[in-house]
């Protein structure tokens, strides 16, 4: 839905297919350790997984959602959220990122997923998205009231690029 932004169009193909592998590594390890406490990546992932233990060290996170498939009847959108649970004594819904720099896109994409979250019945005092590199972590906060009425516009665009509104 929000690739209607076009936000990595200057990004070489195969950069693009790189990073995506790198992110779908990083998932699946982080969420191996999660919920199974699985210590290693033998993806190639473990530095990123290295910096989430170390996010998930210093912070008091107990996760009651891991990468959860969630609908919205009212809007009829699906997404998958990466985390959601209790965040140092706040609701936060969190996505996991394996990039070097944040995008506006990801505002209005947990945006979007604060939507799901509450549609389906869930608190969420905060979101924003976690930023694993090699070496550290550095967690974003979202806030901005405006992302979700921005959600929507690429929502209804996204439909009408697919037929869906005739």
């Amino acid at each position: 839905i929000l690739s209607v932004l076009n936000t990595y169009k200057d990004i070489p193909p195969d950069v693009l297919e790189k990073a995506a592998d790198r992110g779908k590594k990083v998932h699946k390890a982080t969420e191996l350790y999660d919920i199974y406490k699985v210590d290693y990546a033998p993806n190639g992932s473990n530095d990123y997984l290295k910096s989430y233990k170390q996010f998930m060290f210093h912070n008091s996170v107990i996760w009651k959602l891991i990468e959860e498939p969630l609908y919205s009847k009212q809007y009829e959108y699906a997404g998958t959220l990466d985390r959601y649970g209790i965040l140092n004594s706040m609701n936060w819904l969190l996505d996991i990122k394996a990039t070097s720099t944040t995008y506006r896109h990801m505002e209005i994409q947990t945006a979007a997923y604060e939507n799901l979250l509450r549609e389906n019945g869930y608190l969420v005092d905060m979101r924003g998205v976690l930023l694993l590199t090699p070496k550290t972590y550095k967690l974003y906060p979202h806030n901005r009231n405006s992302d979700f009425n921005e959600f929507l516009k690429c929502l209804d665009k996204w439909h009408q690029c697919k037929g869906r509104y005739n």
